[in-house]
């Protein structure tokens, strides 16, 4: 099983990665999907996991983050934690040769004002109680960093039945009732890099922590008429805004339990595999709510 496997499903969550760079790149720089293997690191690709490659993805995409990547070793004997270079600095620490870093580099790309205030939260809340123990706050922003996704849903009447579902963990209401909605009026959006990371070897288990954002008018797709949500990779400035308000706005990580459970492998068309009745059945994946 390849990358180029995963990649012929046009919804999969890598490839919607890997669109969003490759055309905008210059062929020399493109990240093409024979270039990763489900099996560790291909030689082809282990020199574009670099600060260096990543400086060259900001430059040629035009992102606006305003940060830059540096080698991890260039800064061994910085005393300061991570999260504090980046906030000083404005540079993001990136190690040679790993799909973690290269992935959370590429969210500082595509969620550039989101991770910003991430990381912004790190510090106040360590400046206000320490680095030890962790804050709940901390917590909830490490856990959204790494493993988060993101419904971006339209429609107020769709959001309300998806949190209804999302409580009770129903999940054939979700994925199989809901169908016809993914990709539509549901914009999944992997925002943890960890997540992206593992999706590079798949399995039964996958689980995310997912966000419900409400989506404006302004979103849906002009050239469709049944009320289709455009593509994060073609609108990344307008989503990556939208979730930051929302951020703020909810109050999100000072909630006690702000996100839902998403097996990720649920989602239509993010899984190699038929997505049949007996696939959701599963009860160790699809796992029902506990109950008291």
């Amino acid at each position: 099983m390849t990358f180029s496997d995963i990649n012929r499903l046009n919804s999969a969550p890598l490839n919607q990665l890997a669109s969003y760079y490759s055309p905008e790149m210059k062929p020399e720089n493109q990240i093409k999907a024979s270039m990763i293997e489900r099996k560790g690191i291909d030689c082809k690709i282990d020199s574009l996991l670099t600060a260096t490659y990543l400086n060259k993805v900001a430059q040629e995409t035009q992102s606006n983050c305003q940060k830059r990547f540096v080698c991890q070793d260039q800064l061994s004997n910085d005393p300061r934690y991570y999260e504090e270079i980046i906030f000083e600095d404005n540079v993001i620490p990136t190690r040679a040769g790993t799909w973690h870093d290269f992935f959370n580099g590429l969210m500082w790309l595509s969620f550039n004002k989101t991770k910003a205030y991430m990381n912004q939260l790190h510090i106040e809340q360590s400046k206000k109680y320490g680095l030890v123990p962790r804050t709940k706050v901390r917590n909830h922003v490490t856990h959204f960093d790494e493993c988060g996704l993101v419904l971006f849903i339209h429609g107020d009447t769709l959001l309300k039945s998806l949190h209804a579902y999302f409580s009770e963990q129903n999940w054939e209401a979700i994925f199989i009732s809901l169908k016809a909605h993914w990709h539509k009026q549901i914009m999944p959006v992997v925002i943890g890099h960890a997540n992206y990371e593992m999706l590079l070897n798949p399995f039964i288990g996958l689980t995310g922590k997912v966000l419900l954002v409400s989506t404006p008018e302004s979103l849906l797709d002009s050239k469709k008429t049944n009320g289709e949500l455009r593509a994060w990779q073609d609108q990344r400035v307008e989503y990556d805004h939208l979730l930051h308000k929302h951020l703020i706005e909810n109050a999100v990580f000072e909630q006690n339990k702000p996100f839902y459970p998403l097996p990720i492998l649920g989602v239509p068309g993010w899984h190699y595999e038929a997505q049949t009745l007996a696939f959701y059945g599963n009860k160790r994946y699809f796992m029902p709510k506990r109950r008291p």
